[in-house]
């Protein structure tokens, strides 16, 4: 009997959120302020978030909301991740059309919706290769506007959902 391959993958390696001139760490361990969703297990060290999962999905979120702030995370990916960032989202469940998720996935079918895209809203202005190696992403959202940086392009675009 062959065993089952456990997928492990370093999600972020530090995730901060800037807003009004102050730094706020978001995920901190023995945290009470996110929750975990799905069958992934999440481990949250001072510096790092490691999700692993056998099959299925899961992800983790913060249980506040942000009106306008900066994000700031970086990633290190392999080939098996399917993975992004979601923002905006109108409730605790994850979708592209009630959230904006900007992608982490460079082997997507849809290449409109890979790694940097804006999933159904915006495509990547650049094809960047993230596999295997560290990767920054930098988003914005004040008011109306939403900005995306990464690597060394930004989005914007006109915020559609409230």
């Amino acid at each position: 009997m062959k065993p089952e391959k456990i997928c492990q993958y370093l999600i972020l390696f530090s995730l901060l959120l800037i807003s009004c001139d102050r730094s706020k760490t978001l995920f901190q361990p023995n945290g009470t302020n996110w929750l975990q969703k799905g069958d992934a297990e999440w481990k949250i060290t001072d510096k790092e978030i490691i999700g692993s999962l056998v099959r299925g999905t899961g992800f983790i979120m913060t249980k506040d909301t942000y009106e306008d702030f900066e994000l700031e995370l970086e990633f290190n990916p392999d080939e098996t991740i399917n993975s992004g960032i979601f923002i905006r989202c109108k409730d605790y469940a994850l979708s592209y059309t009630d959230c904006y998720e900007i992608n982490i996935w460079d082997q997507h079918p849809e290449q409109k919706d890979r790694t940097g895209a804006i999933v159904s809203r915006a495509t990547p202005l650049a094809q960047v290769q993230t596999l295997n190696k560290w990767n920054t992403y930098r988003i914005r959202c004040e008011k109306t506007i939403f900005k995306l940086g990464s690597m060394v392009f930004w989005y914007r675009i006109l915020r559609t959902m409230i």
